[in-house]
């Protein structure tokens, strides 16, 4: 049986960075692991010169068992991920009765605030 997969061996592949979500950071599990690889093999045959990462707990597990793919830190808190934290934090403490409390404006943070 074959696939009428698409055909991407003309697109220019040096630009193209691809994040692979696995939903197993760790990487404990065996048939996870070997599904992964495959993956990152078949998109590597296909796209050869793009960058394929890959989010994970263990980076260095993962350049143990998938050398072709690069590590992404799952851990790695975003800008927005920050922002969200402390507009929750804020409910937090006005649901408590904090009524004094202050609401965080996005980008600027206590003791990050630029001088002019």
């Amino acid at each position: 049986m074959t696939r009428n997969a698409p055909d991407v061996t003309a697109l220019p592949t040096q630009d193209v960075r691809i994040l692979v979500e696995n939903g197993e950071y760790p990487l404990l599990n065996r048939g996870d692991v070997a599904m992964l690889s495959i993956t990152v093999q078949r998109l590597r045959d296909r796209l050869s010169d793009a960058r394929i990462g890959v989010l994970t707990d263990r980076p260095a597990l993962l350049r143990a068992l998938v050398p072709q793919a690069e590590p992404i830190d799952s851990q790695e808190k975003t800008e927005a991920d920050i922002e969200h934290e402390e507009v929750m934090a804020w409910i937090s403490r006005l649901v408590a009765g904090e009524h004094d409390a202050r609401r965080p404006r996005p980008g600027i943070r206590s003791g990050t605030a630029h001088k002019s």
